[in-house]
């Protein structure tokens, strides 16, 4: 057998210069062929058989050579294209006319919560960058107790400063838009109503998730996302 066993995984380990350490394990399936979207061992062994045997292979084939092999649809074929072509040029391709909002028109505000888990009991820290002012605010809480500052501070700034202008959150949709609505029914009710009717914006959401555009990425988790595009996760 000329395959890696399905479970198991290549460590990688990574030391930034504030002395920070960061480990993680990838899939074997996040290499070669495979990394492509939509390309598992079936169409990665029909890919190296007629001669693709690197992404940027694929990458440089046309709609029309992919077409012609077995089981390469033209629906499966584009998203293999993009996603190819996207880990080989480092770029995000857009696969719909629909746009992110123009951050020079309404100076988005980007969020990220430290909680105690997925399904929170406890906010620890809500971290803010505010387009506009080019400022880090973060709303911290110093009591393991107080499960309500945190949530009251952050909903007031955003009432007072935030109007009419896009949240955004990576993977918001499904943590941080909805873990903010569930603390503020129960500890800030009176900026519920305002929280549910702020404009939130999720790029996981809007991209693959609505098929707007594929990430150069192997994954969709934000670290990959980030290294594809050649920032670094530690400084981020």
């Amino acid at each position: 057998n000329d395959r890696f066993d399905e479970d198991c995984g290549v460590g990688v380990c990574k030391l930034y210069d504030d002395s920070i350490i960061d480990s993680s394990v990838l899939k074997t399936d996040l290499y070669g062929l495979e990394s492509i979207s939509q390309v598992g061992a079936k169409k990665s062994d029909t890919l190296t058989e007629n001669g693709y045997l690197r992404v940027s292979d694929v990458s440089d084939a046309s709609f029309e050579e992919l077409t012609h092999l077995s089981g390469f649809g033209p629906k499966n074929t584009v998203e293999i294209l993009f996603s190819a072509r996207a880990q080989t040029t480092g770029e995000i391709y857009l696969r719909s006319e629909e746009y992110l909002p123009d951050d020079s028109s309404y100076d988005p505000v980007f969020i990220n919560i430290i909680s105690d888990g997925h399904i929170s009991s406890m906010i620890w820290i809500i971290g803010v960058y505010d387009s506009w002012s080019g400022e880090y605010v973060d709303f911290v809480s110093k009591n393991p107790r107080d499960e309500s500052s945190v949530i009251s501070e952050f909903l007031s700034w955003v009432s007072n400063y935030c109007p009419n202008r896009p949240i955004v959150a990576y993977n918001g949709i499904e943590k941080d838009f909805q873990m903010i609505h569930e603390h503020a029914v129960r500890y800030a009710n009176e900026y519920t109503d305002m929280w549910d009717d702020a404009w939130h914006f999720d790029p996981l959401w809007w991209g693959p998730r609505q098929d707007n555009a594929i990430f150069p990425s192997k994954t969709n988790k934000l670290r990959d996302v980030v290294s594809s595009l050649g920032w670094d996760f530690g400084t981020c």
